[in-house]
């Protein structure tokens, strides 16, 4: 019974993005670092690529129709290195970093001066693979073409410098990336992290055909993003409480993989999270066991499909009251195997339910928040459904003393970077006892009637949300009653 909603975002730029295989050096991929200071991806490790531009569609493309988005892609890839993926007479370096110092500045037709070099793009040598549209959440947006292009003997580039888009490149096999990925080297975005465990994991055929058909998206939600190594964020259509409309599962791992929050109680929502975890297994993992927040239906409702289709246990709070559950008491740790394991610490944080648990993953310091904050949106807490609004600020108060975080995901909403969900956390408690103040307000002023001291308290909650604004009314004077502070 959470608040939160998925906004829709503003509209996507097409773009293109370059796979670069080199069979050479073994299968390794070439990956752009992309420049810190850049808004959008920072600091990434990033296939090349970016948005398309007019003269794309004027590239002189054969063996296949005029693509834009796949000469986008070379186009971006020579701008961003230096390398230029096209047939013909290839320039001499001196001239390549002439043309890509022009093209840069604005100062070149791309299309243009491929015709005079006489060279030009050849379809048959790259293979389409896949589509990815950047989740509503990010303030800025893409709709990528991703195109494959495997060979042997890519030459290497190598004309960016400190201050470009791209500050360096790096060949790495699919599996070394991943691993510096996991210890911390360097940082992924889903879709790159995607690409490579399909490569990492798969025969050649097999990757191409999942590169082809990577997550679905729509208007408002992603159908999952990967924000850290082995965090799975699953946004799933559950029976939640308004505003909210999904329910984040969460699938912690790779090799052994716990699932965190099966919401969805039947039909197609429960059919797309059983086709996530095939997916996921048949990249050589495992379904460990399930683990709940708590026992409400939006967060559990395929916590027993689940469990029964993959074998495994359920672990909840004992207070959570889940049938057959085993005990996860505060501080109790499941592991999921990898190198190193994931570890995923229950800490019990009661409030909007008695056996609420939050999880912290451990190696990758994820606070999963389950009910304790929405993003956007608000956290019922009733003392009809077994809330505790002082509880609730304790847990609230555990939860933003948690030292190192780097992502917390909440069960309703979107991920967000550590120190902004320890804010996030901190100006919710300032919220809460900013509301309860308004009480106070109200009941000095001889307010007792529950409509009246609601108008006053809550004068600025949508009207279709009275109601549940009534339940945290309760909760607060409940409390004040309790604390005698009224």
């Amino acid at each position: 019974m959470g608040g939160g909603m998925f906004g829709v975002g503003v509209p996507p730029r097409e773009a293109a993005a370059m796979v670069v295989c080199d069979l050479s050096r073994g299968g390794a991929v070439l990956l752009g670092r992309r420049n810190p200071a850049l808004p959008f991806m920072g600091g990434h490790h990033a296939f090349l690529g970016g948005g398309l531009v007019p003269d794309d569609a004027e590239v002189p493309v054969v063996n296949g129709a005029p693509a834009p988005f796949l000469a986008g892609a070379v186009r971006e890839v020579f701008e961003e290195t230096g390398l230029l993926l096209a047939e013909g007479p290839i320039p001499g370096p001196d001239a390549l970093a002439a043309a890509r110092a022009a093209l840069n500045r604005g100062g070149l037709r791309f299309s243009a001066w491929l015709r005079e070099a006489g060279c030009r793009v050849d379809a048959a040598a790259f293979t389409p693979a896949g589509r990815w549209i950047t989740p509503s959440f990010s303030p800025i947006r893409y709709d990528t073409q991703y195109f494959l292009h495997r060979r042997a003997g890519v030459p290497s580039g190598g004309f960016c410098g400190p201050d470009d888009e791209i500050c360096g490149l790096d060949w790495l096999t699919p599996a070394a990336a991943l691993a510096r990925w996991r210890d911390g080297g360097i940082r992924l975005s889903t879709p790159v992290a995607y690409v490579l465990r399909s490569l990492a994991a798969l025969a050649p055929d097999a990757a191409l055909e999942r590169l082809r058909r990577p997550p679905g998206v729509d208007d408002v939600r992603a159908d999952y993003i990967e924000p850290r190594p082995g965090i799975h964020v699953v946004p799933l259509r559950t029976q939640t409480l308004p505003p909210a409309t999904h329910t984040n599962c969460v699938v912690i791992g790779w090799r052994e993989m716990i699932v965190v929050d099966p919401g969805p109680v039947a039909g197609e929502e429960r059919a797309r999270l059983a086709a996530r975890l095939d997916d996921l297994c048949a990249l050589g993992g495992a379904v460990a066991g399930v683990a709940l927040t708590h026992a409400h239906g939006d967060h559990a409702g395929a916590a027993a499909f689940i469990a029964a289709r993959h074998g495994v246990p359920v672990w909840a709070h004992p207070a959570a009251a889940f049938p057959g559950a085993r005990p996860l008491e505060d501080g109790a740790v499941l592991e999921a195997a990898g190198d190193p394991p994931w570890r995923l610490r229950a800490l019990h944080t009661p409030g909007h339910d008695p056996g609420h648990v939050a999880f912290l993953e451990e190696t990758t310091r994820t606070l999963l928040s389950g009910d304790l904050f929405a993003n956007p949106g608000t956290i019922l807490v009733s003392p009809e459904h077994g809330g505790d609004m002082t509880q609730y600020l304790h847990s609230l108060e555990r939860a933003a003393a948690l030292e190192g975080l780097e992502m917390v995901v909440p069960s309703h909403g979107w991920a967000m970077p550590g120190t902004e969900g320890v804010g996030h956390l901190r100006r919710l408690i300032a919220h809460r006892l900013q509301r309860e103040a308004r009480i106070v307000e109200a009941l000095k002023r001889g307010l007792r009637a529950e409509d009246d001291l609601l108008d006053a308290a809550y004068n600025d909650t949508p009207a279709d949300l009275r109601d549940l604004a009534r339940l945290q009314l309760r909760a607060h004077l409940r409390r004040l009653g309790e604390t005698g502070a009224v």
